[in-house]
């Protein structure tokens, strides 16, 4: 049996059949951790750093064999809060650059395809940590936002399909028009009514 540690505090687990795995370890860990509203988001296993822990073999892995296990917590409102923070830094940096390329675009300088590549980037990020946030608080509830964000996929999904194809095509004018009359509008639009004011 390895040493466990979780948030550097020995822990003491029963497994007399030798069978239990690294995925029991975390679940039963979790179980006892939900209604303090916390999670375990780092694994170490004999002294490594573990990235993608929750998927793969990791999961699978008995703790017989193994030497030693080192289990890192976190909060779930300060996860949830800082996921909420990051969205609103990618949505006030697509509102600069959107600003930035439109006027490049209407001077004729700047390289704009590769400004609008980094909008739709910007723009994915913000998808996926939305959906993130939006999964997390199905399982802990918190109220981070006044409307549900994902009731603006469709529309942000639209906007980077129409830049993608405007951007394969090489229209720069259509990219300005899009950027300006469309995009930057709805993003707005979508700040004033997901976020609460208190905390932007």
């Amino acid at each position: 049996m390895p040493e466990i540690y979780l948030d550097d505090s020995p822990l003491d687990i029963d497994d007399k059949e030798n069978d239990s795995t690294v995925g029991d370890l975390i679940d039963g860990v979790e179980k006892e951790l939900n209604p303090m509203r916390r999670f375990v988001n780092e694994l170490s296993i004999d002294g490594d750093k573990l990235a993608n822990w929750r998927t793969g073999k990791t999961p699978g892995i008995r703790l017989a064999s193994l030497h030693e296990i080192r289990l890192t917590t976190a909060s779930v409102d300060e996860m949830m809060l800082r996921g909420v923070a990051t969205v609103q830094e990618f949505l006030s940096h697509i509102a600069d650059n959107t600003a930035r390329t439109v006027k490049n675009i209407r001077a004729g300088t700047g390289d704009v395809l590769t400004a609008v590549s980094g909008v739709i980037n910007d723009l994915n990020e913000v998808v996926k940590t939305i959906d993130s946030l939006v999964k997390g608080t199905a399982s802990y509830p918190a109220d981070l936002f006044k409307e549900n964000p994902a009731n603006y996929y469709k529309g942000i999904l639209d906007h980077m399909k129409a830049l993608k194809d405007a951007h394969a095509e090489g229209d720069t004018v259509l990219i300005a028009d899009i950027l300006e009359y469309e995009l930057k509008p709805y993003i707005e639009d979508m700040c004033n009514k997901i976020f609460h004011s208190d905390r932007t």
